[in-house]
């Protein structure tokens, strides 16, 4: 399991619920596309058959359709900020 997620997000809540948080990317909180051009390839390190929760805003679409077509075994999931209240 991989988190895409701003440098604000505490994902600590995620241990209740038996959710691995050790590997996450952290993109700035506002603009998060002023790292793009270096986090696009951080897909190469993503392991194969993983999951990958984006919650980073519009890059996270952007993110998962690009990371797809370079590493289709992977599930990408943009949930925006579904997890915002926890």
């Amino acid at each position: 399991l991989y988190w895409v997620v701003s440098e604000s997000k505490n994902l600590d809540a995620m241990k209740e619920y038996d959710l691995d948080i050790e590997n996450k990317i952290i993109v700035p909180s506002k603009n998060a596309f002023s790292v793009y051009e270096t986090i696009k390839e951080e897909v190469e390190n993503i392991e194969e058959n993983s999951i990958v929760l984006l919650l980073c805003g519009p890059l996270g679409r952007i993110l998962a359709q690009e990371w797809f077509n370079k590493k289709d075994n992977v599930t990408y999931l943009c949930i925006g900020s579904y997890f915002d209240s926890i």
